[in-house]
């Protein structure tokens, strides 16, 4: 293989791989790898509220959200993808087996974490890998991808070895922040069915380190109402078949991500591959110039 060339095939199954090691590894040092399944639907703000009426009996406000305003909160995720953005177009091409790289944050400040999330497709499962790192560690993550240095201080803990080497094979950089509001339910009793209502989708292209939930150029992402989200574990509960028969819902494919980054290129806000190399140019020693 060329050198610079991306095996698709390779990183397909060192991804997919890699949570199995993990779930039979034993390992419980920061990372956990969640399979399940998800349903997502556009709803109107008036369905939204006829929904959340009759979801009251059924679900409670997730531990995050419950004693916030609305039960909501904010979500920033810094996406990760190669220069091409090949992991965005393995979406967008249908591939059955894909994944995305992802940073994420709920909140500013110094001592909120970071934490580094895979989220692979097999099918119609969907296998998440999660673990929390503190900022300086996410910022020195980023800092050795960008200089092609190793992680050193992934070594013995899992989940951040496996974000780094996906994030490698994948030549993977800072694409993308995108930014949404969040209110979210589980159901009463388990915490293996979730509801959650995402609004205020944006997006501010970031070619640099940056986890900051403000800061730089937001662009409202164009939607065609709010994103109703379920995902589960196990079967889908009676009453929920019955919300979906009520109202009508259409499960649909809403990849955040991927209509975020298709709208930045059709304003011409960001171009694959040519916006990166003047950027990595930008930030090259040699031309004395530090990149935005």
């Amino acid at each position: 293989m060329a050198a610079g060339v991306i095996d698709r095939r390779w990183i397909i199954e060192l991804a997919l791989v890699g949570p199995l090691r993990m779930l039979f590894s034993g390992s419980e040092n920061n990372g956990r790898v969640v399979s399940r399944y998800e349903c997502k639907y556009f709803v109107s703000e008036t369905a939204c509220a006829a929904i959340r009426e009759y979801l009251a009996p059924f679900v409670k406000p997730d531990a995050y959200a419950a004693g916030r305003e609305g039960f909501c909160y904010d979500v920033c995720s810094l996406y990760l993808d190669s220069g091409d953005l090949r992991l965005c177009r393995m979406t967008e091409e249908g591939h059955k087996n894909r994944f995305k790289l992802r940073m994420r944050r709920y909140a500013e400040g110094p001592d909120e974490p970071v934490y580094l999330e895979i989220k692979r497709r097999s099918d119609n499962v969907v296998l998440k890998s999660r673990g929390r790192i503190d900022l300086g560690g996410a910022y020195g993550m980023l800092e050795g991808l960008a200089g092609g240095k190793p992680d050193a201080a992934s070594w013995g803990d899992p989940a951040r070895a496996e974000f780094d080497n996906l994030a490698r094979a994948a030549q993977a950089g800072p694409v993308v922040r995108i930014k949404y509001r969040r209110e979210a339910y589980e159901s009463v009793g388990s915490q293996s069915l979730r509801i959650t209502f995402d609004s205020d989708l944006s997006y501010s292209v970031t070619l640099e380190n940056a986890l900051s939930l403000n800061g730089g150029q937001w662009v409202e992402t164009d939607l065609e109402g709010t994103i109703m989200e379920i995902k589960f574990t196990g079967t889908f509960p009676s009453w929920l078949r019955r919300l979906i028969d009520v109202f009508q819902l259409q499960k649909q494919s809403i990849p955040k991500y991927v209509m975020s980054m298709e709208q930045a290129q059709e304003r011409g806000i960001y171009r694959p591959l040519a916006d990166r190399f003047l950027h990595n140019f930008a930030s090259s020693p040699e031309t004395g110039i530090k990149g935005s």
